[in-house]
C-alpha cells in the first residue's frame, strides 16, 4: 500500500487517570502500545505527528512531538494542534490508547474524503460516534477553536456546525484500553 496524501495525530498527552499509568508506555507485543500504533500507521499515511506537551517519552520514536498550545483543552486541543502543524488538508486522528488500527476500515474511510465534509467520524452499532478514530479536514479549524474558545473542549461540540459523515464501524472491533481490565483483557485475546 502507497501511504495516503493524509498527515496523521497520535494523541498521546491524556491523563491515563483511569489506566493509573501513562497508557501510551504500556508493553504490547514486544514495545510501548504507542510504537505498535506508529508501526501500524507509518505505511498508511505520508505525515505521522505526536501530540503530547512532554517529547521525552516519545523521542526515539523519530517522530515530531507537537505541544498543545493551551493546556487543558484536552483531546479537542491535540486535534487543533495537529490539524494546525499538518503538511495535509485531512488529519488522521487516533488515541494513544487504539492497539488495533485496521488497515482495511482506514483505506475504505479515505474515499469518503471526496465528499462535501468537513469530518468524517465513524459510529459504532449502537450508533455512538468515535471522535478519536476520524478523519478532519483542515476547514474544520475554525468549528474547534470556536468550541475550544467556549471554555467546553467537547469534541462533540463541533459536530452541530461541520459537515460529518458518520460510516458504520466493523462490529466489536474498535477497542481502547482505559482501565486496567480492559488492557489485562486485551492481552488475554493476543
Amino acid at each position: 500500500m502507497l501511504p495516503l496524501p493524509c498527515s496523521a495525530i497520535v494523541l498521546a498527552g491524556g491523563q491515563s487517570s483511569r489506566m493509573g499509568r501513562d497508557k501510551s508506555q504500556l508493553p504490547w507485543h514486544g514495545k510501548t502500545l504507542i510504537a505498535h500504533i506508529v508501526d501500524q500507521l507509518r505505511p498508511m499515511v505520508a505525515e505521522l505527528l505526536i501530540s503530547a506537551n512532554d517529547p521525552a517519552p516519545f523521542a526515539g520514536l523519530g517522530l515530531p512531538v507537537l505541544a498543545d498550545r493551551e493546556p487543558g483543552g484536552g483531546p479537542l486541543q491535540g486535534i487543533a494542534t495537529g490539524l494546525r502543524a499538518a503538511r495535509h488538508e485531512w488529519l488522521f486522528v487516533t488515541g494513544c490508547d487504539v492497539p488495533e488500527i485496521r488497515q482495511d476500515y482506514f483505506q475504505g474511510m479515505w474515499p469518503l474524503t471526496a465528499e462535501d465534509v468537513d469530518v468524517i467520524m465513524p459510529v459504532d452499532a449502537d450508533g455512538r460516534a468515535e471522535p478519536l478514530f476520524a478523519l478532519y479536514r483542515r476547514s474544520a479549524l475554525p468549528a474547534v477553536e470556536r468550541v475550544l474558545a467556549s471554555g467546553r473542549p467537547r469534541i462533540i461540540d463541533i459536530l452541530p456546525v461541520v459537515r460529518v459523515c458518520h460510516p458504520r464501524l466493523p462490529q466489536g472491533w474498535l477497542k481502547n484500553l482505559n482501565t486496567p481490565e480492559d488492557y489485562a483483557a486485551a492481552l488475554s485475546l493476543r
